[in-house]
């Protein structure tokens, strides 16, 4: 056998699970941009988004249209079923949960400066529409 057919078959060998692995295990940058898009229940619509290396929430209270929140560089904890991102505003903790395993909901959660809950709601991904 040819001895550079041997080396070339080596190395595919010994990459192989290393690309398998990246397939079958994405990144959590894959992951978040699962969770990228626009969701709303009867009283929220929040649009999160992922863009130079930052974590982007827009958040619109639907029964005060007014009332509006920007947010970016959210901080990432949970765990790879359950993912929670978190942004601060003036001592206000705005936190999105999302489970890979039912991409289509996220929870948000919001706490005043003293830990309190102040919201606490499951909203629906809204279909991408051209």
């Amino acid at each position: 056998m040819n001895f550079r057919a041997l080396t070339l078959s080596a190395l595919l060998g010994l990459s192989a699970p290393m690309v398998a692995g990246e397939l079958f295990n994405p990144a959590p940058v894959a992951a978040q941009s699962l969770m990228m898009g626009d969701y709303m229940n009867d009283n929220w619509f929040i649009s999160l988004w992922f863009e130079n290396g930052t974590m982007h929430y827009q958040g619109t209270d639907r029964r005060r249209p007014n009332n509006s929140m920007y947010l970016s560089g959210a901080t990432e904890s949970g765990t790879r079923d359950r993912q929670i991102y978190t942004w601060r505003n003036g001592g206000h903790r705005y936190q999105v949960t999302w489970r890979p395993s039912d991409p289509d909901y996220i929870r948000l959660q919001v706490f005043d400066p003293n830990g309190r809950e102040l919201v606490n709601n499951l909203l629906e991904r809204i279909p991408f529409s051209p």
